[in-house]
């Protein structure tokens, strides 16, 4: 991260989430808005959407997986237990 300052991520990281990062620019990714990166164009260039996304699939295939093991409705009852997951709207 270019010049930026990264003790405070790693110091909140060790005590706040009792978890060491070796690839620590994740963390940061992960917590940076894309508005900030609007911003601070000079210092950052990645924001957390990604990372949303492919969070949100993986809750989708955790969710699913679940449904799938533990009921036997028929999908559209399938579709109708995943939606309740949802926020905004969309289902994941």
């Amino acid at each position: 991260m270019n010049g930026m300052n990264t003790a405070p991520y790693q110091d909140f990281a060790r005590e706040k989430l009792g978890f060491e990062f070796t690839n620590l620019d994740l963390l940061i990714t992960a917590l940076t808005h894309r508005s900030y990166v609007n911003e601070h164009r000079k210092s950052v260039h990645h924001h957390n959407e990604r990372l949303e996304f492919l969070g949100d699939a993986v809750l989708e295939l955790a969710v699913t997986e679940y449904l799938f093991t533990h009921f036997s409705e028929p999908e559209g009852i399938f579709d109708c237990l995943a939606g309740s997951f949802g926020t905004n709207g969309k289902y994941w």
